[in-house]
């Protein structure tokens, strides 16, 4: 699975998406700004962990929300097994959902803009994008 230089479009746990190791080839397919800060999905908490506060470890370990510690850092530990069938083998990977910027999901577009698609037995299809939450030292906030 070469996708070093490509973008993915794949179902996660949670809504279909695009996955690849570089952050503004993802900004750019979806037209939103260049440094506009992503998601990392991961497929074990070992992978984050000098970047998982330590307080934090046990939830990120067991939720499906997508973490934040600072604006420019969020991530998600993949526990849904489908997903980790090809996540195991990417390793750290940013991830956006599969829609243009502000548009709804269009799997006809998702398609076009993704140079590899990994399809499973659940298809490709929009859903409930993850909670968001934010995580301080000593609490964590509801963000979406």
């Amino acid at each position: 699975m070469e996708f070093i230089e490509d973008v993915g479009l794949a179902q996660s746990d949670t809504t279909a998406g695009f996955f690849s190791y570089d952050a503004k080839k993802l900004n750019t397919i979806k037209n939103s700004p260049p440094n506009k800060p992503l998601l990392q999905v991961s497929p074990s908490l070992k992978a984050l962990s000098p970047r998982v506060p330590p307080q934090h470890k046990a939830l990120a370990r067991r939720t499906k929300a997508t973490l934040a510690c600072r604006k420019s850092q969020a991530w998600r530990v993949i526990q849904d097994p489908l997903t980790l069938n090809y996540l195991e083998r990417l390793g750290v990977i940013y991830s956006t959902s599969a829609n243009l910027s502000a548009q709804n999901y269009d799997p006809k577009i998702a398609l076009e803009l993704a140079q590899v698609i990994i399809e499973d037995r659940r298809g490709l299809y929009a859903s409930q994008p993850s909670q968001i939450l934010k995580l301080s030292k000593t609490r964590k906030k509801r963000l979406r």
